[in-house]
């Protein structure tokens, strides 16, 4: 697995909307347009932050993970689902990191990550392997010594009679003599193995040839998501490695549910060389397609609605140099008391928003022909998104985008 940076986040994300502001050729007429009220305090409700999109190679092209089900990877080729098992061999992986936003949160209580062993090499597990073998072989040499003793009975006391026949009760004696005797010579070879077998486990555990991984927390969420994964990844070098000489594992994990409730996770990953150290290892959470902050997730900054949409309108400009591109939405999920207000049709209707070059939405529709105008109930809440505009040759311009609220994920 590789690990890419597609953006750099400044030194100070708190200030980054500042910072990059001024880059914007338009930046005065868009922080006018979309600026708060003079006076008022916005509530900084969203979170920027470092996270990553998980990339699978399928006939040599990579398709991002939409989510994790069960024991497999989902990803969409061309519009179809396709289900990959985590587990399987030769799967080619790639972390592509980069600057996120979002509502949703996590808190990661009691993180740790534990190096083990797999169940053929854990020096405890042969040991006590060996101990059983050792047991068996020994037998019951108590039962055995108390039967030689019974036999040694009958021959004294057959002595004494000159009627009988003594051949049968010392044949009787050899016999248990010699399961005695055997008994006793395995015990000692037994006692030699488990002796052995010490020495063995100490030396083994001492040289600390772990090639397994626990990764262990408590995981809280500020709302339910109903489809949660967790996805571990751990930068790590082989026993005795040049310096930066690092590799990378990744392992996902799909969750029933996560809400308030804290549960625990544990992430058990095998597959690494024996005697690996871990340099680093981070967790990332997962609502289907969407990424959420963790209270652990690196380079993170609370922000306002309009320093998110600033920052989002910004890197998605910078990000398609050149490119010509219909405008599309980028920010306005509604609350549940908005969906709420409307129907079950309404909601899933698609809408045709004109928007200007600043992003931000003019007249709604119901039809692709622009004649049919949103219910006045609809264009109100249509009127709080904001949008990616349309791009000519990589710059913003006026265009018409298609909504629908069910797909909006900020």
């Amino acid at each position: 697995m590789s690990t890419t940076s597609r953006v750099l986040p400044p030194a100070a994300l708190r200030s980054i909307v500042r910072r990059l502001v001024p880059a914007l050729a338009a930046g005065a007429s868009l922080a006018s347009a979309i600026g708060a009220p003079s006076g008022a305090a916005e509530p900084k409700t969203l979170t920027l932050f470092m996270g990553a999109d998980v990339l699978i190679e399928q006939n040599k092209q990579f398709y991002k993970v939409d989510d994790v089900v069960g024991g497999s990877f989902v990803i969409k080729v061309k519009g179809k689902e396709v289900a990959i098992p985590t587990e399987q061999p030769g799967i080619n992986l790639k972390a592509d990191r980069s600057l996120k936003i979002t509502a949703g949160s996590v808190n990661v209580d009691n993180l740790k990550a534990v190096r083990g062993y797999t169940p053929e090499n854990d020096p405890r597990r042969k040991f006590a392997a060996v101990s059983n073998d050792a047991q068996a072989m020994q037998g019951d040499s108590g039962a055995l010594a108390l039967r030689v003793a019974n036999a040694q009975a009958n021959v004294a006391s057959e002595s004494r009679d000159s009627h009988s026949n003594m051949s049968v009760s010392q044949g009787v004696l050899a016999t248990e003599q010699r399961a005695y005797d055997s008994s006793r010579a395995a015990g000692a070879a037994a006692d030699g193995m488990v002796t052995s077998a010490t020495g063995t486990m100490q030396d083994e555990l001492a040289a600390e040839l772990y090639d397994a991984l626990d990764i262990e927390f408590e995981a809280a969420a500020n709302k339910t998501f109903s489809r949660p994964y967790v996805l571990a990844m751990v930068q790590y070098h082989e026993k005795g490695a040049k310096p930066g000489e690092s590799h990378n594992a990744l392992y996902a994990m799909a969750l029933k549910s996560l809400d308030a409730e804290p549960q625990k996770v544990r992430i058990h990953k095998t597959g690494f060389p024996r005697g690996f150290e871990v340099e680093k290892f981070q967790v990332h959470v997962y609502d289907g397609a969407n990424e959420v902050v963790t209270s652990t997730a690196e380079n993170q900054a609370r922000l306002t609605r309009t320093e998110a949409f600033t920052y989002l309108l910004l890197d998605y400009v910078g990000s398609h140099k050149g490119a010509t591109l219909p405008a599309a939405p980028a920010l306005g999920r509604l609350s549940p008391e908005e969906k709420a207000q409307l129907t079950p049709d309404q909601l899933g209707l698609t809408y045709r928003v004109k928007v200007n070059k600043d992003g931000l939405p003019g007249a709604a529709f119901t039809d692709a022909g622009l004649s049919n105008p949103a219910d006045p109930a609809v264009a109100a809440l249509i009127a709080n998104v904001r949008f990616y505009p349309a791009l000519e040759q990589g710059k913003p311009a006026e265009g018409v985008a298609e909504l629908r609220f069910a797909k909006l994920s900020l």
